[in-house]
Parts: structure tokens; sequence; C-alpha cells
């Protein structure tokens, strides 16, 4: 791995950037609803305290998007797939989710 030279004159390694998510979910009618059930899939990142920070930070995303879901009218329980950019820090040795960027949704078919 590489070190870079930071403009303090200090040495780091590069902080790696996140990962492309595909996160399954069910379309909820109340937005209330919806973002229990984007919840409950974040906490696949990680422990509850993180997936409720993921949420607030994108909630003007998800609120468009379940916009976007209501005008293509969707069935209360339909399954849709989000995509998302998960960003992760270090802490302690760990990797946490620490932001998240929702790129656009699809639905799920079962053919």
């Amino acid at each position: 791995m590489y070190l870079f030279e930071t403009g303090l004159g200090q040495t780091s390694r590069p902080q790696p950037t996140g990962g492309l998510v595909h996160l399954k979910v069910k379309f909820r009618h109340s937005f209330k609803d919806f973002l229990r059930e984007v919840e409950n899939t974040f906490k696949t990142l990680g422990a509850g305290p993180t997936a409720r920070m993921l949420i607030k930070k994108s909630h003007r995303a998800l609120q468009r998007l379940h916009k976007e879901m209501l005008k293509n009218k969707l069935q209360d329980t339909d399954p849709v797939i989000l995509l998302a950019q998960v960003y992760y820090r270090r802490s302690k040795g760990t990797r946490l989710a620490d932001d998240i960027l929702l790129h656009t949704w699809g639905q799920l078919i079962d053919i």
C-alpha cells in the first residue's frame, strides 16, 4: 500500500472510498413505514445507531425516491431495490459505515 503526504507534512494511508450496495426493501405507502423498512435493511451494514445515522443523512434522497415510487403506483409491500454508495471509516481497527449516497431504485419482479 502506498503512503502519501498530506499538506501538513504527515504521511497517511489512502482511505477506502466505499462500495456499491443493492439494498432490498419492501415498499410502503406511508413514508414513515418506508423509513422503518429501510432502517431495518441498513442494520445489515452496521449496528442500530449506525442505521439511524445513515437514515438521517439520506432523508431527503429517500423522500425523493419515495415520491418517485408513489408516482409509479407501486403497491404496498412490493419489493424494490435501492442502489447506494456506502462510504466507510476506520475506528479502532474496524470499518464502520459513515455515509451513504442513494443513486436510484428499481422494482423487483418475480418470474
